[in-house]
């Protein structure tokens, strides 16, 4: 019988992760392990499995295996909530954590709000083809690390079979990609919903608010600091020359330990 892994159950506006430490032994994981985390059943339950280690250029870095096992690229709503462990830890206002190669400065804002900046994404406009009578006005294909197709929905238009829209998107990228529906509210307050690639329909995502936010600044829509609203809370995006900052509440929902076959 395996030793129990220890894990804290952290939740971000929605998104839940599991979250382990992997600072003194890393593990080789498996794709059926972290399906058995990440199950609601069977499992703890989670959209992805987060697993903080040792970095060279900075206080941690943070891997991250999707519902499906697969792994993922970015994650800005689990790195706030790495971040908010950390800072706990350390017992600090700020703490920097690798990704993927880049060090995300992350920082404490008031109690359980936790900033983190990314750098500046990449856009380009989609030429991939949506289903039928789709009711959107824009494409964009946003890249905050990890790829994303930003859709501005049409004023008064319902979002309908977005579940399948994603399913369908996903054959036309190599790898897949994230999908938001946008739904413009004002010039600094906006709507979302997210399709994640590996996870299906999730409440909130991080990196897929960044993408959003910022193909609305760069189609002029949209103001540089903007709110935006999910199914389940509402956190904030605000570009500036240098870089973009994501910012929301966090919580600790339980820990505990588990066995991994």
């Amino acid at each position: 019988m395996s030793k129990p892994l220890l894990f804290n159950k952290m939740c971000a506006l929605g998104n839940d992760f599991v979250v382990i430490d992997e600072r003194k032994k890393p593990r080789n994981w498996q794709a059926r392990q972290v399906q058995q985390i990440c199950h609601r059943r069977f499992g703890i339950g989670a959209d992805q499995l987060l697993l903080i280690r040792k970095s060279g250029k900075a206080d941690a870095s943070m891997h991250i295996y999707n519902q499906d096992g697969s792994k993922a690229k970015q994650c800005g709503n689990g790195l706030r909530a790495v971040a908010s462990l950390l800072l706990t830890e350390k017992g600090s206002l700020e703490v920097n954590i690798e990704v993927g190669g880049y060090v995300h400065r992350c920082r404490l804002v008031a109690h359980d709000w936790i900033e983190v900046a990314f750098p500046l994404p990449v856009v380009n406009e989609s030429q991939k083809k949506l289903m039928g009578d789709s009711g959107f006005d824009h494409a964009l294909e946003v890249d905050v690390g990890n790829p994303h197709l930003v859709l501005f929905r049409s004023q008064h238009t319902e979002l309908k079979d977005f579940d399948d829209l994603g399913r369908v998107l996903q054959t036309q990228y190599a790898g897949g990609i994230n999908v938001h529906a946008l739904k413009q509210l004002s010039k600094d307050r906006i709507y979302l919903d997210h399709w994640e690639r590996g996870t299906g329909i999730t409440p909130s995502c991080g990196s897929g608010s960044i993408a959003s936010v910022y193909a609305g600044v760069s189609l002029g829509l949209l103001k540089p600091k903007v709110v935006v609203e999910n199914a389940i809370s509402n956190l904030t995006v605000e570009c500036t020359p240098e870089e973009v900052r994501l910012s929301g509440v966090v919580r600790l929902i339980f820990n505990g330990q588990i066995e991994v076959a």
